[in-house]
């Protein structure tokens, strides 16, 4: 079973359209698919920010938190029940924990870019966390 949350070039847009509206650290689109592996992928942009600034890092934060939740919330299949709680919070465990060392690595290289004017870590502008559906 393959779950897709969005697709297509309009769906994106409207998102992105939708996000950037509703908060500045929302601005860049947030991306979410399902390849085929009954896996979902999020995407989190922030190549718009510049991450040597602690506002920009605030900023990739509340993305990453907001593309985890809604990654959760497509991951997991389920009829409310008392053990929906307990598999949301294993997954937004699971998200972090690919989350945190992407966003180092990327502030990381923003700071060094921005004292040394040149990195040795390969740049990237995108968080990418990819979980498998849950069921119950």
């Amino acid at each position: 079973m393959t779950k897709l949350i969005s697709t297509g070039v309009g769906a994106a847009c409207t998102v992105a359209a939708a996000l950037s509206l509703a908060s500045p650290a929302l601005a860049a689109p947030l991306v979410v698919t399902a390849p085929a592996g009954d896996m979902v992928v999020q995407k989190i942009s922030f190549a718009d920010l510049d991450l040597a600034s602690a506002e920009a890092q605030t900023a990739l934060n509340s993305r990453v938190s907001y593309g985890i939740r809604r990654l959760c919330y497509a991951t997991t299949s389920f009829e409310r029940s008392p053990r929906s709680g307990i598999l949301l919070s294993h997954c937004r465990r699971a998200a972090w924990l690919q989350a945190r060392p992407q966003i180092s690595t990327a502030v990381g290289r923003a700071q060094m870019a921005a004292s040394t004017g040149h990195s040795s870590v390969a740049a990237a502008a995108v968080i990418t966390i990819s979980l498998p559906l849950m069921t119950h």
